[in-house]
């Protein structure tokens, strides 16, 4: 079963020059990252919730490509593609198709999504900030937290397990090394050791 799970995440007038929003997608294929992006919208929102309901169309409507693209590829996606959202206030204008006027401004957006969720194209449900993968691109995260999501788009449960064979032909000990230099992060032994792998 090929699962296409799409994130999506704004963080709102977060630049200090023009305060513009930054709007982040990523798409995930069997728990795999296939699709990314992040940009800055060409006008500022006035809300958080109009900068996560623009993000989320533009997430959505990458969504109904990517569905299209399955489909043809004898893959079609039966049920409707789960959309995590941390924004509560965007689900409730998605699933009632309620236009107030504090989002009166991107009724068409709205409206569109309320359509695409009728048609059973995507499934907008609530989680957690710290759930959201989509954050490490909107908002400075780092540490502990910004490795695990990485590990999970990047598919590191998919690997091998450390001493078997498979893991040796691989030298997965080096790529983790040469990953962690890349990203900055220090190559310490003991969180090798820590986190199930051995260092060299």
């Amino acid at each position: 079963v090929h699962q296409l799970v799409n994130y999506n995440d704004a963080d709102h007038a977060h630049d200090l020059c023009n305060r513009r929003s930054t709007s982040s997608v990523l798409h995930l294929l069997n728990k795999v990252a296939v699709d990314w992006s992040a940009n800055k919208p060409p006008l500022t929102s006035l809300n958080s919730t109009g900068a996560e309901i623009k993000s989320l169309h533009r997430g959505c409507l990458r969504t109904n490509n990517h569905r299209n693209h399955l489909a043809q590829t004898f893959h079609p996606q039966i049920a409707p593609t789960q959309t995590p959202e941390d924004n509560q206030a965007s689900i409730k204008c998605v699933l009632a198709d309620r236009v107030t006027d504090r989002v009166r401004h991107i009724d068409v957006p709205i409206t569109s999504l309320h359509e695409m969720h009728l048609v059973c194209v995507f499934r907008p449900f609530h989680c957690g900030t710290k759930l959201m993968h989509a954050d490490i691109n909107t908002k400075p995260t780092g540490g502990q937290l910004l490795q695990e999501h990485l590990d999970s788009i990047c598919g590191r449960r998919y690997l091998p397990a450390p001493g078997t064979q498979h893991y040796q032909l691989l030298d997965l000990d080096l790529f983790w090394q040469q990953r962690d230099r890349l990203l900055g992060a220090p190559s310490n032994p003991r969180r090798f050791r820590r986190s199930g792998r051995s260092a060299r």
